[in-house]
C-alpha cells in the first residue's frame, strides 16, 4: 500500500500492516488465500477499522454470511473480487489492537467455505501465540 493510502488511518492510530498471499498446491485449483494484518496503537482504532472494512465489503456488493465469532469481534462475507472477478469469502476479525482480513478466492474454482474458515482460524491461532 502507498503512504497516501494509509495516511488517513493515522487519525485512528494506524501503525503498520503486513500482507501475505498463499497459493494452493493442489492440482486443478486456482485457490489463493490472502491475509492482511493491520496494527493499531489501541483497540479503539482497530474497532473503527474493522467496522470500516465491513462497510467497504458491503459497498462492493459482498453479502454477509453466518459464521463463528472470531477474536474479539468479527464479520464474514462473500462476493466477487475486483481483480479477476473471482468469487471470494472474506473473514475479518479484531484481536486486541490488530485487524486481520483473510480472504480465499479463485478466478475459476470457487472458494471452499470450510477451507476459508480454516484459514481464518489458523490466522487467529497464530495471533494468539504471539
Amino acid at each position: 500500500m502507498l503512504p497516501s493510502q494509509t495516511r488517513p488511518l493515522k487519525d485512528i492510530g494506524f501503525q503498520t500492516l503486513h500482507d501475505s498471499i498463499f497459493v494452493s498446491k493442489q492440482p486443478r485449483t486456482d485457490h489463493r488465500v490472502t491475509q492482511r494484518i493491520w496494527l493499531f496503537r489501541n483497540r479503539g482504532g482497530a474497532t473503527v477499522w474493522l467496522q470500516k472494512t465491513h462497510e467497504d465489503a458491503r459497498s462492493l456488493q459482498f453479502t454477509d454470511l453466518e459464521g463463528p465469532d472470531l477474536g474479539d469481534e468479527s464479520w464474514v462475507a462473500s462476493g466477487l473480487i475486483e481483480v479477476g472477478g473471482g468469487q471470494a469469502i472474506t473473514y475479518a476479525f479484531r484481536y486486541g489492537n490488530t485487524v486481520q482480513t483473510v480472504s480465499m478466492y479463485g478466478d475459476v474454482t470457487p472458494p471452499s467455505p470450510e477451507a476459508a474458515l480454516a484459514a481464518a482460524k489458523a490466522a487467529l491461532a497464530k495471533a494468539r501465540r504471539k
